[in-house]
């Protein structure tokens, strides 16, 4: 059996040799081949039980520099409280309410709570020193939306594709 296999430019190929005779081929895209899921975590306050609820003010800018050498894509968000209902506004710096999510997020109680991607926010890289932005944005905000009164710390973790 002849199998017929097009490459394009900078497609890497290789062929799975069989042993058994099953020999396959397969494809991927260089610029595909070293992407790898990351996170970035965002903490709001402390776990410890003195410690002082969190505000509405508490919020986190500019975190999550991109300083990978490329564009890097938002896969996931997710947000833990260790009490109440806290919510939180991620947003790309310099972006809107939803440049993120499609909606405020409302955190697990001592549980981790899931938001709804808006698309593929792309977080724009630094430059080669770390400090220049030529494209923005290069960082995300995170905004504590709404306190809710007893949470002491929240955490929000970025799945990030870079």
């Amino acid at each position: 059996m002849t199998e017929t296999t097009t490459i394009s430019a900078n497609d890497l190929l290789w062929v799975w040799l069989d042993p058994a005779g099953a020999n396959t081929t397969r494809k991927i895209k260089a610029s595909n081949l070293l992407k790898r899921s990351h996170s970035c975590e965002v903490v709001f306050g402390s776990p410890n039980a003195a410690a002082a609820v969190l505000d509405n003010t508490d919020d986190q800018p500019v975190a999550c520099g991109n300083v990978s050498g490329g564009d890097a894509t938002i896969t996931a968000v997710a947000c833990y409280a260790d009490a109440g209902s806290p919510t939180v506004t991620p947003i790309l710096t310099g972006g809107s309410s939803t440049s993120i999510l499609t909606g405020a997020l409302t955190c697990g109680t001592a549980s981790w709570a899931a938001g709804t991607v808006n698309g593929s926010p792309i977080v724009k890289t630094f430059s080669a020193n770390g400090a220049t932005c030529s494209s923005t944005p290069c960082t995300i905000d995170v905004n504590l939306t709404s306190a809710g009164g007893t949470a002491r710390y929240v955490v929000v973790r970025f799945t990030i594709l870079w």
